[in-house]
């Protein structure tokens, strides 16, 4: 019989966000590989994610860092770490690093996806650039966008990079109830619904989409803001400063959203400079045509302009989409079901799990390793 790969996931999940539903997804389906045993380091709390996977055979170790230079963990970390062959690195975090390193005979991937490090203290970028070009095989992006900013950040030539896109698990991306009736729960009637799914920050850039409504007086439209966080009060002043309160509807968190994206009919995604952007992928997988800017990084490697989405330049131009978008039902029908299909077709669980495993099987057939 194949002896089984032991890989552990060093990443931060909390439950909500692109880096946790990533990492839940990926450890998730690994754990139905007979080929791979999963383990799974985190700095979380324990959650209701990690029970699932624990439950499926995952063994899991929560360490609760006060800070990036908390070390009084290093020990039981190491201990658990040796365990594994490959260290798979979804996020920088100094103590694991430094625990990971600790452990002789280890082969080491960073995969990019946004996010670098604890914010505090901050560590500088010198520090995660020395680990990576020392005591790491191999490198990869979620998109050729997080490859190129990973490489930029820490001086590691882009042809290292490997890029394996995040498979979703499709199946479970469905609505619970009709349009008809959240419409009617939500009282929309006839309007166009445009929206969005975020957690509500100054990083998301939800005041673009604020300030795109507010130049459509004219349109009769409803504009749903899904999601949560410290930025909420002050959008909905912002809304109220620019006369548009009465179209706004802040739904707080939705979990899963799915029922929401479907009643749009246009799914608008402000933020800039994201790396893959997981809720953009559900919108075109539920046929919700949808709208990223030009700067929004690594969205634009999913749309096709006119064909899969739309990407649109500033906010006088996103405007201008919404309206033309709300006239012509065909052209919003026509595009949302191209982009379901394009992306059901290549954002897959196989790809991204038989993606990675190559990595592993190329970086464990090294002759050498720190």
């Amino acid at each position: 019989m194949r002896r089984r790969l032991k890989v552990v996931h060093i990443t931060s999940m909390p439950g909500i966000g692109g880096l946790s539903q990533a990492s839940y997804t990926l450890i998730n389906a690994q754990l139905k590989d007979s080929e791979l045993k999963v383990g799974l380091l985190t700095l979380s709390p324990q959650s209701n994610k990690q029970k699932e996977l624990e439950n499926l055979g995952c063994e899991v170790l929560s360490i609760p860092l006060k800070n990036g230079l908390d070390l009084s963990y290093l020990h039981p970390t190491i201990e658990f770490l040796k365990k594994y062959e490959i260290h798979h690195f979804h996020i920088l975090i100094p103590p694991f690093l430094i625990a990971s390193v600790l452990c002789r005979q280890k082969y080491r991937i960073y995969t990019n996806r946004g996010a670098y490090a604890m914010q505090r203290p901050k560590i500088k970028k010198p520090f995660y650039a020395f680990f990576l070009k020392y005591f790491f095989a191999a490198f990869t992006g979620n998109t050729k966008y997080a490859a190129l900013v990973a490489s930029n950040r820490f001086k590691i030539p882009f042809e290292y990079f490997s890029i394996v896109y995040n498979g979703l698990d499709f199946s479970t991306i469905k609505p619970q109830y009709t349009k008809a009736r959240l419409r009617r729960t939500l009282k929309l009637n006839d309007n166009l619904v445009i929206g969005t799914v975020s957690l509500l920050h100054k990083g998301k850039y939800i005041e673009r989409l604020l300030n795109a409504a507010s130049r459509l007086q004219n349109l009769s439209f409803r504009l749903l803001i899904v999601g949560d966080g410290p930025a909420r009060h002050d959008l909905i002043h912002e809304t109220k400063k620019l006369g548009i309160d009465d179209r706004v509807i802040f739904t707080g968190m939705q979990v899963p959203p799915y029922d929401f994206i479907e009643t749009m009919d246009i799914f608008i995604f402000p933020s800039a400079s994201q790396s893959f952007g997981n809720v953009l992928i559900e919108a075109m997988s539920l046929g919700t045509p949808v709208i990223v800017f030009a700067d929004s990084g690594g969205l634009l490697e999913h749309i096709q302009h006119g064909k899969t989405g739309f990407i649109v330049k500033d906010e006088k131009d996103l405007a201008t989409y919404i309206q033309k978008l709300s006239t012509d039902k065909h052209l919003r029908n026509k595009v949302g079901k191209v982009a379901s299909s394009f992306v059901r077709k290549k954002y897959t669980l196989a790809q991204m799990t038989e993606g990675y495993k190559k990595i592993y099987a190329s970086v464990f057939n090294k002759p050498t390793l720190t």
